[in-house]
């Protein structure tokens, strides 16, 4: 580059005018088109949706897992009458 010419009346970024054009990875003329992305919104609502039925499954599997262990087991099932008596006032006959 000519130390006296001005990087404006060069806009091909250092090259010289006439020099060959950018070719695409084939071979051709034209330039490589990026492949299409799914846009941003599709993949955060698929998410949203996602979690909100997956926390509440979860939750509704952890409290039937811990009815299950109070039913089940017969020391849980001694907490459960004793947590009823008291919140019963002592009212729980059985």
């Amino acid at each position: 580059m000519d130390p006296l010419e001005q990087p404006s009346d060069n806009p091909s970024g250092g090259r010289q005018p006439g020099g060959e054009p950018p070719r695409g990875p084939d071979g051709s003329d034209t330039p490589p088109t990026p492949p299409a992305k799914k846009p941003r919104r599709v993949r955060q609502l698929w998410k949203a949706i996602a979690w909100g039925i997956a926390v509440p499954a979860l939750r509704v599997a952890l409290v039937g897992g811990l009815l299950y262990g109070v039913v089940v087991t017969e020391r849980s099932t001694a907490y459960a009458w004793q947590a009823a008596v008291k919140v019963l006032n002592g009212q729980l006959a059985g």
